[in-house]
């Protein structure tokens, strides 16, 4: 999108919110923002408010070797394999909702095989990490109104 367009498409924006937008005697923030709320709704705005958050962590690890000396001779064969999952979710509601989500996950594996009789032998490791973490915070600031007349 080139910046023509952009700019045409931001003044239409703008021009739509003016005409939709209703007079409130007391202006919130999110009327500031662009929404328009009834009168009624202006003082209990704070339970309204709320911050969700949501996280996930997932690993996978498979490890496999294997060495074999035919015919019918010796043979070697070792598997790992590994998954760890976490999942998180918090929701808050209310004047100073506050969301914190943490989640890790690891997951190691190791394999090795080895075999005599004119030698064979193998190894396999496999390794993974991961981590996830969301913030979020919802509050409605008190107006001052030091200095100003009505």
């Amino acid at each position: 999108m080139n910046a023509t367009k952009f700019v045409v498409l931001l003044v239409i924006g703008i021009l739509c919110a003016i005409v939709t937008a209703r007079q409130v005697e007391e202006v919130s923030k999110e009327t500031k923002l662009g929404t328009s709320l009834p009168k009624s709704t202006n003082k209990g705005i704070g339970a309204q408010l709320s911050a969700a958050g949501l996280t996930y962590s997932g690993s996978s690890v498979s490890s496999s070797a294997s060495a074999f000396n035919n015919p019918k001779g010796p043979g070697a064969s070792a598997s790992e394999s590994g998954y760890t999952s976490t999942i998180g979710q918090v929701i808050a509601k209310g004047r100073k909702a506050r969301v914190s989500s943490a989640s890790a996950s690891a997951a190691t594996g190791e394999a090795a095989a080895a075999v005599t009789r004119k030698a064979a032998a193998a190894r396999a490791k496999g390794k993974v990490a991961s981590a996830s973490r969301v913030k979020g915070s919802s509050e409605k600031k008190k107006k001052d109104h030091k200095g100003k007349k009505d």
